[in-house]
């Protein structure tokens, strides 16, 4: 597998398809409190079929989801904010069907790390 490269033409736009798809897939330190004990899941299913793919920006430009979801840096800015508040996360993943095809879903799953002090 090699390399590629591509050019995007306005960056701005760029980062803030990033920024607005990041925050969709992140949750508030009430609620991970709230929902998340130990042992427990929480699951993000993300559709990317049709227009569930796409991220609208404030000028016109659009994104796809399933690009982010496939971007390492966006893994790793989910792991970086969740980290905060001992919260693995596993994911994203592409969802298929048994027969090998594509759902045009994706998984993210979070699951509280258990500490001394949690027992």
């Amino acid at each position: 597998m090699g390399w590629y490269h591509f050019k995007i033409d306005n960056l701005d736009s760029y980062n803030e398809a990033f920024e607005l798809f990041l925050n969709d897939c992140i949750i508030n330190e009430d609620r991970i409190n709230n929902d998340l004990d130990n042992d427990k899941f929480y699951r993000f299913i993300i559709r990317t079929d049709g227009d569930f793919d796409n991220i609208y920006c404030s000028d016109g430009n659009i994104f796809l989801k399933s690009k982010f979801l496939k971007n390492k840096l966006f893994k790793r800015k989910l792991i970086d904010y969740y980290r905060m508040f001992n919260v693995y996360v596993t994911g994203p993943t592409e969802i298929f069907k048994k027969d090998g095809s594509c759902m045009n879903k994706w998984l993210i799953e979070l699951c509280r790390i258990k500490t001394p002090n949690s027992f």
